[in-house]
């Protein structure tokens, strides 16, 4: 089997929809405090089949109150209309006003049945029947700037507004079943980093795992990372614990404090081979800070969600040590530069398609 060169690179995962630096928790754009308001993100349905649930996670709740969720039709100007998608009746569900920062996954009072696959909706939350409501829906937001085309957000208050914010949302199907679906970041626990350097004493090497199902050709890694002056680092790619390409950083570079987007180029390439773990990572190798993005789903299986797959999760050891590859619903803020994958010829190869579960290219 040979490897056919791209005219150029792909990534993977890809780049986060629309996100140009460290993704952060958006704790201000989707207020819902009156009568009639409405937060709204507006996307393609990833799949057809019966969706069962849908999910949002609360910033903070000043004051409780009953959302209802649901999905809809648009307009002729992309807003969401009351009209309910493929007989969907909206989901309740009661939000104390201790419930900051919480994920809720609210079962459908009806399934959307039949849904189709591309048809363009809106995912709508808003108040059940206002009674006293105060409280934000969480968004994505970066240290950097978000542009938003394609899926975009949506507010009412007293009539729509489009946002480059979107809500984090889970979108379930029959059996409890997620499909890749861009720019919709199955975010359940929210955005988060970490901090750390070369003397770090719980873990000083932060990366995620990697495994494409085909074999492929690596020329380096992309990574969202935060670095304090002369944080100096090396980004590497492993089999196991071996080093099979390292790039070499020179933090005195960095363009800004505040986290922004690397692209990170191997001296040479590296085949992968199909089916086999890989990791990426970065290493300090001073004691000045580098941080590291992530964010964490409620499950696997809502980790699938995610554009790269459940499978592309985060990773960390201590003084090179063994990986600690537990942290699967946390997904790092990062990937593989590809420029080839192999024709097939000769094998079982085939066309590559969407990521599923395992987090690869599916073959």
């Amino acid at each position: 089997m040979a490897q056919q060169s791209l005219l150029g690179f792909t990534y993977f995962p890809t780049l986060w929809h629309g996100i140009n630096g460290g993704i952060l928790n958006q704790t201000s754009t989707y207020t819902l405090d009156a009568t009639g308001e409405k937060a709204a993100t507006v996307f393609q349905i990833p799949a057809d089949g019966n969706i069962t649930k849908l999910g949002f996670r609360t910033a903070t709740v000043t004051t409780g109150d009953t959302l209802k969720v649901g999905l809809y039709t648009l307009d002729a100007s992309g807003d969401p209309t009351t009209t309910a998608y493929k007989g969907m009746v909206a989901g309740t569900q009661v939000v104390a006003d201790v419930d900051d920062n919480t994920y809720f996954n609210v079962t459908l009072g009806t399934q959307a049945t039949s849904v189709v696959k591309g048809d363009k909706v809106a995912l709508v939350i808003e108040y059940n029947s206002y009674v006293a409501g105060s409280m934000v829906i969480t968004g994505v937001s970066t240290t950097g700037n978000i542009w938003a085309g394609f899926p975009y957000g949506d507010l009412y208050t007293t009539l729509w507004a489009k946002q480059n914010t979107l809500l984090f949302a889970t979108i379930e199907y029959t059996g409890g079943v997620y499909y890749p679906t861009l720019g919709i970041l199955p975010a359940s626990e929210g955005a988060g980093s970490i901090a750390y350097n070369l003397n770090t004493a719980t873990f000083d090497e932060y990366g995620i795992r990697i495994n494409i199902p085909v074999p492929a050709r690596a020329v380096g890694i992309w990574v969202a990372l935060a670095l304090a002056v002369g944080a100096d680092f090396e980004a590497i790619l492993y089999e196991g614990t071996t080093a099979l390409k390292t790039v070499t950083y020179d933090g005195d570079m960095a363009v800004t404090a505040g986290g922004r987007l690397l692209f990170l180029f191997f001296p040479t390439t590296q085949d992968l081979t199909a089916n086999t773990d890989y990791y990426i990572a970065i290493r300090p190798t001073t004691t000045n800070n580098v941080t590291f993005y992530s964010f964490t789903a409620s499950s696997v299986a809502a980790a699938a969600q995610f554009h790269g797959g459940a499978g592309a999760y985060r990773v960390k050891r201590l003084n090179q040590g063994a990986w600690n590859v537990s942290e699967t619903t946390i997904i790092g803020q990062m990937g593989i530069i590809l420029d080839a994958f192999s024709d097939g010829v000769g094998g079982g190869g085939g066309m590559i398609v969407n990521p599923g579960m395992n987090g690869g290219l599916n073959g």
